[in-house]
């Protein structure tokens, strides 16, 4: 019998995971520092497009480059939702990949809201809209973390983008992929938090039919602040889930709400990289 997803994730050491994301980031590579330039992506749904990245430095930035990055998920929602038109919220935007591939995805009819409390990324994702600023008309970008409750949390954060460290700013509450010594030299500030049901109320005509939430740990405090949510509404989810005790408390709550769940980029699973769609 074939070995699934899950059972991969099991099976799998701490000491793997680490190793894997430090392969999978980009400036996991060694000390170089190259610094970010506009490259031209050459395929998937931001083909064409120009981009601010670190490309040299290989790893997930080339990925973009060559247009592969994440090409499994954009294959598999495209085949499930009709986009055109439609709503996406990008719960961790970082700087603005997804948000980007969604905007064109969905075109001038439809919409994108990011959420990225980070400063420094939101600063990159700027750049890269001002420099697609067709598709930044459709997009609203907003600088608070989506969790739980309402109110402030801490936030653990760094600035270092072309590293990849700034993609792994996390709510101090999540559970983050990496051991704790990883992030010593990450910033930690307060930031404003959100829950999915007051946006529900601020944004009620903007229903998303797609929710991407790449949280780095906080995929439970994003959920549980929507259960009001997910009962009225059923959007489709792409997720990175990252850490396997997650996994349960994320899996117990979308079977719960009516979804079927399925392990997507199996290519690139680890307890630290899982992506499921649930539909």
């Amino acid at each position: 019998m074939s070995e699934t997803l899950f059972q991969k994730i099991w099976r799998t050491s701490p000491a793997t995971v680490v190793q894997a994301v430090r392969q999978r980031l980009a400036g996991r590579h060694g000390p170089r520092r190259v610094p970010p330039s506009w490259v031209r992506i050459q395929a998937g749904a931001l083909k064409d497009r120009e981009f601010l990245l670190a490309a040299e430095l290989g790893g997930s930035w080339r990925e973009m480059l060559e247009g592969t990055y994440d090409r499994d998920l954009f294959t598999r929602l495209t085949a499930a939702v009709p986009l055109a038109g439609a709503t996406v919220w990008d719960i961790g935007a970082h700087f603005g990949y997804h948000t980007l591939g969604f905007a064109a995805l969905v075109g001038s009819a439809g919409k994108v809201v990011a959420f990225e409390p980070n400063p420094f990324n939101r600063e990159r994702l700027a750049l890269n809209l001002e420099r697609n600023r067709d598709l930044a008309k459709i997009i609203t970008v907003i600088p608070q973390a989506v969790a739980a409750e309402d109110g402030t949390a801490e936030f653990v954060f760094s600035a270092d983008i072309d590293s990849g460290d700034s993609s792994c700013s996390h709510l101090g509450a999540a559970l983050p992929p990496r051991p704790a010594d990883a992030y010593a030299h990450f910033r930690r500030e307060t930031v404003p938090t959100v829950r999915i049901d007051t946006l529900l109320t601020q944004r009620p005509g903007e229903i998303p039919k797609v929710l991407k939430i790449d949280v780095e740990g906080a995929e439970w405090l994003v959920l549980q602040g929507g259960r009001e949510f997910f009962t009225r509404h059923k959007p489709a989810i792409l997720m990175e889930v990252h850490d396997i005790r997650l996994m349960l408390h994320v899996g117990s709550f979308l079977r719960d709400h009516g979804y079927q769940i399925l392990g997507v980029d199996e290519a690139h699973a680890t307890p630290s990289r899982c992506f499921i769609v649930a539909k």
